[in-house]
């Protein structure tokens, strides 16, 4: 998997001269939880998944670490957040669902628009394979310059 990364951020610095389109993937999980812990635990369990779906090759938006604690003082409401999370959901050719997704209200919606929308949908990370673009890819380099 590590050399599938290394291909992935490669076909990022070419983004643009249209060597290939890198498929992009939303996690979507509970985000709300009874203690500011609990809510921690489910950032920390989202952000997990999405540093393993970049190293399978996906572009990743994971909005629990975009926007965790940008409720504190902004004004903010949760409103506020579920129609951004939708327009990048949207934006995505896939959905991953983390955790007990099930439960989670704004997660249910989420994977219904997903479902709507055509998404590829990943009921958890252990179905999301490594993505296609980066399996079609003959040229992976050993090391990347992220500069």
């Amino acid at each position: 998997i590590a050399a599938h990364g290394n291909a992935l951020r490669s076909d990022c610095r070419r983004a643009g001269k249209g060597n290939v389109q890198v498929k992009l993937i939303y996690v979507a999980g509970p985000y709300t939880a009874a203690t500011p812990e609990g809510i921690a635990a489910n950032v920390k369990a989202a952000a997990e998944v999405g540093q393993e779906l970049m190293r399978r090759g996906w572009a990743v938006i994971c909005p629990h670490s975009m926007t965790h604690d940008w409720d504190i003082g902004t004004g903010l409401v949760a409103d506020d957040f579920y129609a951004a999370d939708l327009e990048m959901l949207r934006r995505c050719d896939a959905i991953c669902m983390v955790g007990d997704w099930s439960a989670s209200k704004g997660s249910l919606v989420e994977r219904q628009k997903a479902a709507e929308w055509g998404l590829e949908i990943f009921d958890t990370l252990d179905r999301c394979a490594v993505a296609d673009h980066v399996l079609q890819r003959k040229d992976v380099p050993n090391s990347v310059d992220r500069h």
